[in-house]
């Protein structure tokens, strides 16, 4: 494989496509689940997908890329969907900022620098915009996507943590 193509897509019609690999690929691990996917009822405990977890991803990624939520996809020699992420651009009236909602890699192509790649395009297109800080959320198993976003210079920032309420 040639160097992937980076797009960033916002249009419903060639968002779906994009959404359904990409969610595929995602709930294809657990590793991945964090405090958004429990939130969006993607994981009914924090820890494994709900089933019909990958359809409503993928609906949710469609309606997110119309609404100021791109999907950047990176595509092979073929135009197959090699990795992929869900970034909102945002101004909270101090800053801009860049929010990188979902980032996935297909497992078929991890270890080969595309993850590295799909950032180089994320910074590019959050400085094109003027977004000072970058944001996301990973979930605590993914060892290997927390040692790439440390690598290109993100830092923790906080934890969460949950327990349940005593019945007594």
């Amino acid at each position: 494989m040639t160097s992937p193509t980076a797009r960033w897509i916002d249009a419903e019609d060639e968002a779906r496509p994009a959404a359904e690999v990409l969610a595929d690929f995602i709930t294809a691990d657990p590793t991945y689940i964090c405090f958004a996917e429990y939130r969006d009822g993607l994981s009914p405990d924090g820890r494994t997908w709900a089933e019909g977890a990958a359809d409503k991803m993928a609906r949710v990624f469609v309606r997110d890329a119309v609404q100021g939520y791109p999907i950047l996809v990176m595509e092979n020699d073929a135009g197959a969907v090699v990795a992929g992420a869900v970034v909102g651009f945002r101004d909270n009236g101090a800053e801009r900022f860049a929010i990188i909602e979902d980032f996935v890699v297909s497992p078929d192509h991890r270890g080969a620098g595309l993850g590295r790649a799909l950032l180089d395009a994320i910074f590019a297109e959050a400085e094109r915009r003027g977004a000072g800080r970058l944001l996301l959320e990973t979930g605590r198993g993914n060892a290997a996507a927390q040692k790439l976003f440390e690598r290109a210079g993100f830092a923790p920032m906080s934890t969460m943590y949950e327990c349940r309420p005593s019945s007594e």
